[in-house]
């Protein structure tokens, strides 16, 4: 049968049509896609760019503030000021023209000195370039002497050292350089000339505006005649500057900024955004090409797509129309919307039958989920989370559970073909449903005889529940009277949780277990009560199992569960009070073997119960006192964890400038877990263990910046940090600024 490939209107056009107007689409955003390539890469050229030239910049002015820093010392250890400021007070008038004028000539030879000042600390007279001399009192410019010249020598250590101090105050900048032989004598002040520095720095020639900003004194650091220029971005803050090779956004404006930690600047310079204009010119010559080779292969990919997804949908069509005759009874441009109508529904049809089988398998998944949970896994292990809501809801939502154990017996021959496990099963769920249980119930085939009925009260108490159980039980044992075989049935207690119901089945199956020995034996009246002595045992046991697995709040709760059964149960009181000292036996007997000390060191003593007289005193007595014994277990295996936590913390502080440090690798050097070890240090040191790292490098790079004089990039490297943002922004977060402000700090001395 020949296969006409290409249908008028068919689904091959429609879809290739679909595809051409989507490569057009392509075409468009490939082009809008690549003006944005393009000018993000201008964009990171002329930041590249402008980044590069505030570096070099701010490298010149190092150099310059060096060179001026160093003439400045000479001038101050020249022969004439040293044998003045040693003694000011003998009067010497050549002496002092001689100075003035050397302090001119020191001026006049550098051309970013505005001034220079000499100040006697002794005699209190100052000399300017300015060709005179006076007092203090009578000095115009006292507040910049008196400001930062009386704190600096208070400070200053009895050893002979010398400083010198950068100072930006009313928009003027200050060298100030100390003279310090057995004690400070004096001080050299030159006023740097804002002007000529921005002129040397060559920014008063430029179209866009460069600044300095001195984070120090919160203020920046220009000449008088650009004041005005400033007025619109007088509002930056140390916070709102990016000292990284990014653009920051700010009033609609973008800035350039690099840091300069020697002197503790900022170098800013305004975004042009005329150097993002893009010259097409140049890109399209190497752009037309492609676009051309990328219109061709998407047309050619258009084709063959829509032809491999043509070709099966046309075969299945002419498989459902069978004949090629009936095939042209149907119009054209139909065939394949009536194949697809008729995928649909069958698609359809699949999904409602699936979802039948599904109902009619429900009582089979719930009797293996529930056939789980009654061998003693968890819910999530049994499956229940991955049922249906409306499977589950009454099982989840329930507030009291109890489980019927049914075994059936009988020495009748070959009873398994006359009524088999399937049968007795059946037999046993349509006595329930005729009983009208205002419960919910599940009958759950355990093994060929054994089948078991769980029962969930939503609604109501204990006692409700337990009568609906004997009710049950009389029902059963009655309706299999006339049978062939004798049925066992027993009951176990009621439970609050869903997994507890493991708990009632077994207690069920133990009982059925006793009455049939009871009657092939002379059992004595007291089996009993060792039966009901092992389960409390098994109780404690789980109990401190989830103490020893981490699990302290499923623990208590187990526990609190626990006390509420043996208070509701209907022991006798002297009995409850046996329970009670062989869970509180098994207590001391782990907190022994966790510590590893002797019953009298353990910390507990077993309790006195001989005083109580009541269920309600009975609990009032135990449940702080069994709690307590928990907490107290708790804390002698967290005990065990804490040499773990301080070794790691040794190692943390020998290997702390190693960058790829990492807790897996203190784990490995712990010879534990990963995991485990995360867990415990969390838990010890209320901190992760990157915090912890980070804390212990900065309190060392702390004592780097206060004992040595290297530079603060170093600094960083040698305590384990990558980057120069990341230890800057780590020593600021753990001592509140910045390193650079630390060693200036009277904290570092």
């Amino acid at each position: 049968m020949k296969i006409r490939k290409f249908r008028q209107n068919s689904v091959f056009n429609r879809t290739l049509t679909i595809l051409l107007a989507l490569l057009i689409f392509l075409i468009l955003l490939m082009f809008g896609f690549l003006n944005h390539v393009l000018r993000q890469v201008n964009q990171q050229r002329v930041a590249d760019t402008n980044l590069q030239m505030l570096e070099q910049t701010s490298e010149v002015t190092n150099l310059t503030m060096d060179m001026l820093l160093t003439d400045l010392n000479q001038l101050l250890w020249n022969e004439k000021v040293v044998s003045y400021l040693v003694a000011p007070r003998e009067e010497n008038t050549a002496r002092e023209h001689e100075i003035i004028k050397l302090l001119k000539s020191s001026q006049q030879e550098n051309k970013l000195s505005e001034a220079i000042w000499l100040y006697s600390y002794q005699s209190g007279q100052v000399f300017s370039s300015k060709e005179f001399s006076c007092s203090l009192e009578e000095f115009s410019d006292r507040e910049i002497l008196e400001n930062h010249v009386p704190s600096k020598t208070a400070s200053f250590p009895s050893e002979s050292r010398n400083q010198a101090e950068l100072v930006f105050e009313n928009s003027r900048l200050f060298w100030i350089q100390d003279m310090v032989l057995s004690e400070p004598v004096g001080c050299l002040v030159l006023e740097i000339d804002l002007g000529e520095l921005y002129r040397t720095l060559g920014w008063l020639e430029e179209t866009v505006p460069s600044y300095i900003w001195d984070p120090d004194s919160d203020e920046w650091i220009v000449p008088s005649s650009l004041v005005g220029e400033t007025a619109a971005i007088q509002n930056l803050s140390e916070e709102n500057l990016l000292y990284t090779r990014d653009c920051k956004q700010y009033d609609k404006e973008e800035w350039y900024c690099v840091a300069n930690e020697t002197l503790g600047w900022s170098f800013l310079r305004k975004l042009n955004r005329a150097d993002f204009t893009l010259l097409w010119s140049a890109f399209l010559p190497l752009m037309v090409p492609g676009i051309v080779l990328f219109v061709l292969i998407g047309l050619a990919g258009a084709y063959l797509v829509t032809t491999r997804i043509y070709a099966p949908i046309n075969h299945l069509v002419h498989l459902v129309l069978k004949q090629r005759e009936e095939s042209e009874k149907v119009p054209e441009n139909q065939n394949e919307l009536a194949y697809l109508e008729l995928s649909f529904f069958q698609a359809i049809d699949e999904k409602n039958n699936l979802q039948t089988t599904m109902d009619r398998f429900e009582q089979d998944i719930l009797e293996q989920v529930f056939r789980k949970l009654l061998q003693g896994r968890s819910a999530e292990e049994a499956g229940m989370s991955a049922l249906e809501e409306a499977w589950k809801e009454p099982w989840t939502h329930g507030s009291r559970y109890q489980v019927l154990a049914c075994k059936r017996e009988t020495d009748v021959e070959n009873i398994g073909s006359v009524m088999n496990a399937q049968l007795f099963q059946l037999s046993l769920s349509q006595v329930v449903e005729n009983t009208s249980v205002p419960a919910s119930w599940l009958v759950v085939p355990m093994e060929s005889d054994v089948v078991a009925i769980v029962l969930c009260l939503k609604d109501g108490s204990a006692l409700q529940l337990k009568n609906i159980v004997e009710e049950l039980e009389q029902k059963i044992r009655k309706a299999f009277l006339p049978s062939a075989y004798n049925v066992q049935v027993e009951h176990g207690r009621v439970y609050l949780s869903l997994e507890d119901i493991v708990y009632s089945w077994q207690e069920g199956i133990e009982r059925i277990k006793y009455a049939v020995y009871r009657e092939k034996s002379a059992l004595p009246v007291d089996e009993e009560d060792i039966l009901l002595d092992r389960y409390y045992q098994e109780r404690a046991h789980q109990i401190v199992n989830h103490i020893r697995g981490g699990k302290t709040e499923e623990a208590q709760e187990l526990l609190s569960r626990v006390i509420q059964e043996l208070i509701q149960s209907e022991e006798l009181l002297e009995e409850k009070k046996k329970q009670v000292v062989n869970i509180q036996e098994i207590f001391l007997e782990n907190q022994i073997s966790v510590v590893g000390e002797v019953w009298e060191q353990a910390g507990m003593d077993l309790m006195d119960l001989a005083h109580v007289s009541s269920e309600k005193e009975l609990m009032e007595e135990i449940t702080p006192v069994l709690k307590e014994q928990l907490n107290e277990i708790q804390k002698k295996l967290q005990k065990k964890s804490y040499h773990y936590v301080e070794s790691a913390l040794g190692y943390m502080k020998e290997n702390y400038n190693d960058s790829s440090l990492s807790s897996m690798d203190v784990a490995e050097y712990l010879h534990i877990h990963a995991n485990y070890f995360s867990n415990i240090f969390n838990e010890h040191m209320k901190e992760s263990f990157s915090s912890s790292l980070n804390r212990i490098r900065v309190e060392r790079a702390r004592e780097l910046l206060s004992a040595t004089q290297i530079p603060i990039k170093d600094v960083g490297f040698k305590c384990g940090f990558t980057t120069v943002q990341h230890f800057n922004r780590m020593f600021k977060k753990y001592t509140g600024m910045t390193p650079s402000q630390y060693r200036k700090s009277p904290k570092s001395e």
